[in-house]
């Protein structure tokens, strides 16, 4: 093993050196091979001998010559390798003494002779000195430090076992069957990577038939994935030698082993993604353009087109039993789900693959028993590889973009998703209660992250959308309500996602319930995302109906509803922030009353959601609110920032010094409890207003966020004055979910 010492200062300009004696090498076998062509093999080509001894000399002059050759290819190759190892040294040198300058930056001396770190005591000040003592974490950095620079050691140790590798294969008799012993190589590679590839091929394609290899063979396997799966010549050798069929044969027989494959696993799934990249991004060369199909047919899409093409051959091919099927895109895919970092077009080619494929028989990725299920496999790929995507929101968002092509329509409205099969002596039967929780996983997070721009699960501004993500909002509302207001039937795995997705669109969504917004009235029947002419931002409009149908699905998750209401209520302090609460002139009196008005219309429209739900869920009503009050109360301390979007909307303050939520709110939650207690099993719709209370104790805060007492005038004669217009939007909502209020 390269030692720290060596790694350090072993002189790397032998290598040149050498490299440059063996370029001279091949040069003089060049020469020797055109004399001994010309004056002893020439004898037997010409004509000039014949016989018998004519005969036996052109076949021993023929394999002379052929070794000239040879020897040429191997020195050319020799030089090509020690040249190519001078700069990975070289390179990694410079890493190795990175890492060195900064552990002595942090006050670290490091030993000569094996790189070990410790506190350099001498060179650091008094007080600091103290600060370590005392602390107790601080026994831990010189660790630290030692293992990173012994990670850059570890690495040109790499490094060297594949130049040795690629000096061993060079050398190796190319046809050992021609008479000569230990002859010249003309097959010699020059290319460390591609002979380490190879390489990797031969012990991934052993392990991939006998399950297992010896302990050395497989440390031997880690290290050529630990040095190459991030180069392009090593992947893509190493996988146009395994083939998609073993690559799939190979992803199982990891799977098996366990955590005893997870080395060897993340470096197949590493060159997967390093052999498929592509030179340009989803925007500039989307999959399907002329861009696209011409860089296919180039030399360096060759590798793609054709890896893709063989997985679409195999993608159907039963690699489990007849009774349990287990597809080869769904073990595939079941191994992509182990890695990361796979290129937008590769994903989004896989994914039209499989659609292409399950049209044609919708019935291939159904779940037999729960089988896949318990073994890990990703039952359904598609949904499988859109889950991957939702890593990447640009490429989900330009994979579903209704622009562009009909994905989302063929997710939500088309696609006859899989079933939970349950068969039996004389009987087979579809759970769709089993078939609803493990399907659309996937899709919900691609759907989430294409409408929001951001990865699921990850703080971000609300609002700030581009046309693209907009109109995938907007078309996602539309087809889930479709002609028969299906909203609230939505699939059980869509509530989370859309709830997440309704509260990025908070500032759309409450300009949309406030009834007040002539923009959003304009454009909610007419394509639905538009610009705000004076900053270029992009709202998103839809009918109230549609809204509303779409919220009372999302409560059925009340986590996910919760987070729409605690977004909305933050959102309604800031506008009421933006007003003065006592203004002047008639003006500033009509903008405060009309952030009121729409504040209560917002509310009004929740109430009527909130009440639908008690109604449909009567005794349950209670458990509904409490588990509503519990992520509410648990996530009310978090504060939100909102991009502008929508023209015409009030102001939006970042400021949370400024924010009226912070002064306390009604807890509208508890009252919601209290009402679901009251009217559980009551069709009596008009007892929920825990939403105008909301507004009120709204007005109460912003009073005393401007100074006044919530007895004095200015704020007692607010309140209760959106009361109407909340009144009003409740019977709307009651009226859009199709049940009249009693």
């Amino acid at each position: 093993m390269l030692s720290y010492h060596d790694a350090l200062h072993t002189d790397l300009s032998t290598l040149t050196d050498a490299a440059e004696k063996w370029e001279k090498a091949a040069e003089m076998f060049k020469n020797a091979a055109k004399i001994y062509n010309e004056k002893v093999k020439g004898i037997f080509e010409d004509g000039s001998a014949s016989g018998q001894h004519a005969q036996a000399g052109l076949m021993a002059t023929g394999t002379t010559s052929g070794q000239y050759t040879g020897a040429q290819k191997e020195a050319k190759a020799i030089a090509e390798i020690l040249r190519d190892a001078h700069h990975q040294f070289a390179e990694m040198r410079k890493k190795l003494t990175s890492e060195i300058a900064d552990a002595k930056h942090a006050k670290m001396l490091i030993s000569a002779d094996k790189g070990i770190c410790s506190w350099d005591w001498d060179n650091i000040d008094s007080d600091t000195k103290r600060a370590i003592t005392h602390d107790g974490s601080a026994s831990e950095v010189p660790q630290y430090w030692t293992d990173r620079i012994a990670k850059a050691v570890k690495a040109m140790d790499d490094a060297d076992h594949g130049v040795k590798l690629a000096l061993d294969a060079v050398t190796a008799d190319s046809a050992p069957l021609d008479g000569i012993k230990n002859g010249f190589n003309a097959k010699a590679e020059g290319d460390i990577e591609k002979v380490e590839g190879k390489r990797a091929d031969e012990l991934s394609t052993k392990l991939a038939s006998e399950g297992k290899l010896p302990p050395r063979e497989m440390a031997e396997l880690e290290r050529l994935f630990r040095d190459n799966s991030d180069d392009k010549a090593f992947s893509r050798t190493y996988l146009n030698g395994l083939g998609a069929e073993n690559t799939i044969k190979l992803g199982n027989k990891l799977r098996e082993l366990g955590k005893d494959g997870n080395a060897v696993e993340k470096g197949l799934t590493d060159s997967i993604a390093t052999a498929t990249k592509l030179p340009a991004s989803v925007a500039k060369m989307p999959v399907g353009s002329k861009e696209y199909k011409a860089w296919l047919d180039s030399a360096d899409g060759q590798f793609n087109k054709k890896f893709l093409g063989d997985l679409k051959e195999i993608g159907t091919k039963n690699f489990g039993s007849n009774t349990e099927p287990v597809y080869g895109y769904q073990d595939f895919v079941t191994l992509l789900k182990h890695g990361n970092g796979y290129d937008d077009q590769f994903m989004h080619q896989l994914a039209n693959d499989i659609i292409e494929t399950e049209r044609k028989d919708p019935d291939h990725w159904d779940i037999w028993n729960g089988k896949p299920v318990q073994k890990g496999i990703e039952h359904d790929p598609l949904d499988g590889v859109l889950g991957l995507m939702s890593k990447d929101p640009a490429a989900s968002t330009a994979y579903l973009d209704p622009r562009h092509n009909d994905h989302l329509t063929y997710l939500l409205k088309d696609r006859d998703w899989p079933k939970y099969v349950m068969n039996g002596p004389g009987m087979v039967t579809d759970n769709d209660t089993m078939s609803d929780l493990y399907n659309r996983r996937g899709f919900g997070a691609a759907l989430e992250a294409a409408a929001t721009g951001n990865v699921p699960g990850t703080h971000h501004p609300l609002g700030g959308h581009t046309e693209g993500e907009a109109r995938i909002m907007h078309d996602t509302i539309r087809l889930l309500n479709g002609d028969d207001q299906s909203g609230a039937k939505m699939p059980t795995n869509l509530r989370a996602p859309l709830g997440h997705m309704l509260t990025d669109y908070t500032p759309d969504t409450h300009e949309i319930l406030s009834r007040t917004n002539g923009d959003y009235k304009q454009f909610g029947d007419a394509g639905g995302v538009f610009r705000n002419g004076e900053n270029g931002a992009v709202g998103m409009a839809v009918s109230r109906n549609d809204l509303v149908n779409i919220m009372r699905g999302v409560a059925e998750d009340p986590a996910a509803y919760g987070d729409m209401y605690a977004a909305e209520r933050q959102y309604a302090a800031d506008t009421l922030a933006g007003v003065d609460i006592n203004p002047s002139n008639e003006h500033e009196r009509a903008k405060r009353d009309g952030v009121i008005d729409a504040a209560s219309s917002v509310f009004g429209f929740y109430d009527g959601v909130t009440s639908d739900v008690a109604f449909d869920k009567r005794d349950a009503s209670v458990q509904w609110a409490r588990d509503l009050n519990h992520h509410v109360t648990s996530t009310s301390g978090a504060v939100l920032n909102f991009l502008p979007s929508s023209p015409g909307a009030v102001p939006v303050l970042g400021d949370a010094a400024n924010r009226i939520v912070d002064f306390g709110m009604y807890d509208w939650t508890k009252q919601t409890i209290s009402e679901a207690n009251a009217h559980a099993g009551e069709e009596n719709r008009h007892a929920f207003t825990a939403g105008q209370k909301e507004v009120d104790n709204l007005i109460y805060q912003w009073g005393k966020k401007q100074g006044y007492d919530s007895t004095q005038w200015e704020v007692r004669n607010l309140d209760g004055q959106g009361l109407g217009t909340h009144n009003d939007a409740r019977r709307e909502a009651f009226t859009w979910l199709d049940r009249p209020e009693s």
